[in-house]
């Protein structure tokens, strides 16, 4: 997996208005879809959980924030959706790790997003480490 980091919400959200896209926060935590407003100005549409249904109705050109098993954020790049992830540090504050975050806990967790293009190996290449040399 190819991990991105950016500062600047134009150059991990970029939208082309033709496609209509959408920004979705997959998240239990309310205080992602608080976070991203607050840090980037987005506004997203907030699900709890990633079903059948939603997956359907996602189309090429939107981006979805959410830690995601790595078989659905495949199966989304694949479709052409932009996957990103609110990465956070816990290191200094471990006690933090399973617990459901504020705003704040957020931040003081240095919160950022990174964008992940996942591809699922299908062949018994997944053996090897042959992929990753070319």
């Amino acid at each position: 997996m190819k991990a991105k980091y950016c500062s600047a919400p134009d150059d991990l959200l970029h939208h082309n208005p033709t496609l209509n896209s959408q920004i979705w926060v997959i998240s239990r935590h309310t205080a992602t879809t608080e976070w991203l407003k607050q840090e980037y100005g987005i506004q997203a549409c907030h699900i709890s959980h990633l079903d059948e249904q939603q997956i359907t109705r996602l189309k090429k050109g939107d981006t979805v924030i959410g830690n995601l098993p790595e078989h659905l954020a495949a199966r989304l790049c694949r479709k052409g959706i932009r996957y990103c992830v609110v990465s956070l540090n816990y290191e200094k504050h471990p006690n933090l790790r399973g617990q459901n975050l504020s705003l704040s806990d957020m931040k003081m967790l240095d919160a950022h997003l990174q964008r992940y293009r996942v591809i699922q190996v299908l062949s018994e290449s997944f053996l090897t480490d042959e992929e990753e040399e070319k």
